[in-house]
């Protein structure tokens, strides 16, 4: 039986699914080359923030280490490190290649290795190595990653071959988290993970198209996604509300791997520009309606609710493109992780009598009515996602949400 789990890689995949393996009772060693990374995990100070994720720094079936001797005392190890991405999104895929080659040298040729990060098809097996090794499809999403590790839908498992079976030991160790165990060879399995991005990409790009057109002919694209959600074909878990430019990192990485592999470029050319339009949706409104120097305010910073993540964040797109003629403020909770050149910062303990001129919404942390003391009937709303579109019912404050007009 397999009991001790180890863990290389303890960026935001690797410290879920440690926790995760922690949480299910198995014996978890969890390292990272970064001391640094790991001082500050030993203190409960990283800088990662997922429902019921500190409560496992506690747990005494977990050690956090940078010795890499420590994975030999393993029964199963998983490479577990985020791939970078650089500012086209493109993933960073040598220097990885590089730390799992090398870090191989040093474990123990029987230990079973598990790759968690998301790669292209082909890379798994380009590795080549003297052991026993597998690919396993992630599918974690920030804000609800510790959940989605400990509760997958289904478990994606790549192998050298189709013929080759899993050893019973470790697919005792996936039924502790799901029944459902799909096996496939690496390219099958790492094309099922970009597969998966893509058809989400192509959900979010068609909302994005058809709700421009709906404010063009004073249609409301929330009426029809209630209608969408019914259809058993589309489902009541789509990915069906427009996005005002993707972020996170994971969708723009596949995205951009997506043109260098398929032929249909103007397919993929088309999303991206429709992307690029969608993250100056709230730029044109501002400009259209807004004289220079008004006063803005962003509310949050993360790219969504429960999660501090900033990558691609509409915030930092929104404070780059009008910090020039605006008056700029921006106003969360944790305001104290985000630092973006001269722009003001405001806290919920400050007490100000500032009435700005337009407020948008960036995630749902900061609830409408906490900014109520900053608004007056003429402040302009932007709120892309449509969070706050029933509060806003109410109100005389002219509001904006994409495919949608009140």
């Amino acid at each position: 039986m397999l009991t001790k789990i180890g863990f290389f890689g303890l960026s935001h995949l690797g410290i879920c699914y440690s926790a995760a393996y922690a949480l299910k009772g198995f014996n978890v060693v969890a390292v990272d080359n970064n001391k640094k990374l790991v001082k500050e995990i030993r203190k409960k100070e990283i800088n990662i923030f997922e429902p019921g994720l500190k409560k496992v720094y506690n747990s005494k079936n977990i050690l956090f280490s940078q010795d890499l001797n420590e994975l030999n005392k393993c029964h199963l190890i998983f490479y577990s490190k985020d791939v970078e991405t650089n500012n086209q999104n493109i993933s960073n895929k040598s220097k990885i290649k590089r730390e799992i080659l090398e870090i191989n040298k040093k474990l123990k040729k029987q230990i079973p290795f598990i790759i968690l990060s998301q790669v292209q098809p082909g890379f798994t097996r380009s590795l080549n190595l003297n052991r026993q090794l597998f690919y396993q499809v992630e599918t974690l999403i920030f804000g609800k990653a510790l959940n989605r590790a400990l509760h997958p839908e289904r478990i994606i498992i790549g192998k050298k071959s189709e013929d080759i079976k899993i050893p019973n030991d470790i697919k005792n160790v996936f039924k502790k988290f799901s029944k459902n165990i799909i096996e496939m060879n690496y390219e099958t399995a790492e094309l099922c993970k970009i597969s998966i991005n893509l058809m989400l990409i192509s959900s979010i790009m068609t909302s994005n198209m058809i709700s421009l057109y709906c404010e063009n002919i004073n249609a409301n694209w929330s009426k029809i996604t209630n209608a969408l959600r019914l259809d058993r074909r589309i489902g009541k878990d789509a990915y069906l509300k427009p996005s005002p430019g993707l972020s996170g990192g994971n969708l723009e990485r596949d995205l951009m791997n997506a043109k260098s592999m398929f032929n249909y470029k103007n397919i993929i050319k088309s999303w991206v520009h429709l992307d690029g339009k969608m993250r100056d949706w709230a730029v044109d409104i501002i400009n259209k309606s807004l004289k220079k120097k008004n006063k803005i305010l962003i509310s949050g910073v993360a790219y969504k609710n429960n999660t501090l993540s900033t990558k691609n964040s509409l915030a930092i797109y929104l404070a780059k493109k009008l910090k020039s003629k605006f008056k700029l403020s921006i106003f969360d909770k944790k305001i104290e992780t985000f630092k973006y050149g001269k722009i003001n910062l405001i806290n919920e303990k400050e007490n100000l009598k500032i009435k700005f001129d337009c407020i948008i919404f960036v995630n749902q942390n900061n609830n409408p009515s906490t900014l109520k003391k900053f608004t007056n009937p003429k402040t302009i709303i932007i709120d892309p996602y449509g969070f706050f579109k029933d509060y806003y019912k109410k109100n005389l404050n002219k509001y904006f949400s994409i495919g949608n007009k009140l």
